[in-house]
């Protein structure tokens, strides 16, 4: 809706999610182990009137009350998205029940949400599947009753789009007919931020200026998106919504470079190249590039 309106979702950290506790405004280098110098973030705004991760419909999804409270928010924001995901690409979510589906998740291991509950004194009523990162495929795979592969990948930066990598690999050799891809990111308090602060990654202005001589990090932020993939042939032939069309993709590492968060621009160029070959196309047949913005 942001983007929609002209505006960006790069807010000062809001207080009711506990974002904005342990700011000062210093340099990396002269921070405590306590404290952080990120301004803003890119935020789900929650004071807005969209619905919130809060708000999730524990018996839509066939969650006990004890079982929806002890589920990572961010479970239950890919659990909402894959169901608005299909309604969007004109599937009944129903029709996927016994097939082959695909299911790849792009989480990181975080614990965020279950040291959250420690703290507040919440035990977790069942197993830690509510919590796990690979719990979330399997329960998208419970839900909808699916036999494909069932997968949560953690590659950092690159999480998502691994997922996406992985997905359209399976979708080539024929382990499913349908992918359902999801990558995640909540932040649930400033309690972490110190670390990247202190490693000089993130940018003590709170805005990224990839490719720029001012570019200081990157700025930290949060969001939930799932793709419904399918084979092109198969979703005209089915009459699917398509809203894009996949040419290829290439995933590698960066090899040996001067640390291992660096990144490598020798390792970009062989996957940028791999990209065009497997799709068929030249640079010059190129008009547009979104790009990593890692700052």
């Amino acid at each position: 809706m942001s983007l929609a309106k002209g505006k960006d979702c790069v807010l000062p950290p809001l207080k009711n999610r506990d974002l904005h506790r342990n700011y000062v405004n210093k340099p990396s280098e002269l921070l405590e182990p306590t404290e952080h110098n990120i301004p803003r973030l890119g935020l789900y705004d929650t004071r807005s009137n969209v619905a919130k991760p809060s708000q999730f419909d524990a018996e839509f999804f066939n969650c006990l009350p004890d079982e929806a409270l002890s589920l990572d928010p961010r479970h239950r924001w890919i659990m909402e998205t894959s169901w608005e995901a299909l309604e969007n690409a004109n599937i009944a979510p129903n029709s996927l029940e016994n097939t082959s589906t695909g299911v790849y998740v792009g989480i990181n291991d975080d614990h965020e949400y279950a040291d959250l509950m420690t703290e507040c004194g919440v035990e977790n009523p069942i197993a830690s599947h509510g919590t796990s990162p690979s719990g979330i495929a399997g329960r998208l795979s419970y839900f909808y009753r699916l036999y494909g592969p069932s997968i949560t990948l953690d590659t950092a930066c690159s999480t998502g789009a691994t997922a996406l990598h992985t997905a359209c690999r399976s979708l080539q050799y024929g382990d499913c007919d349908l992918s359902i891809v999801s990558g995640v990111k909540y932040m649930y308090s400033s309690k972490n931020f110190y670390k990247t602060c202190a490693a000089r990654m993130t940018s003590p202005h709170g805005r990224c200026a990839t490719f720029d001589k001012d570019a200081d990090g990157f700025v930290p932020g949060e969001g939930c998106v799932t793709f419904i993939l399918k084979r092109y042939e198969d979703a005209l032939r089915d009459h699917d919504n398509i809203l894009s069309v996949i040419l290829s993709t290439s995933s590698g590492q960066s090899g040996l470079r001067q640390s291992i968060s660096a990144p490598s621009s020798e390792g970009q160029a062989i996957n940028i190249r791999k990209a065009m070959k497997y799709a068929g196309i030249k640079p010059e047949d190129v008009s547009y590039v979104e790009a990593h913005g890692t700052g």
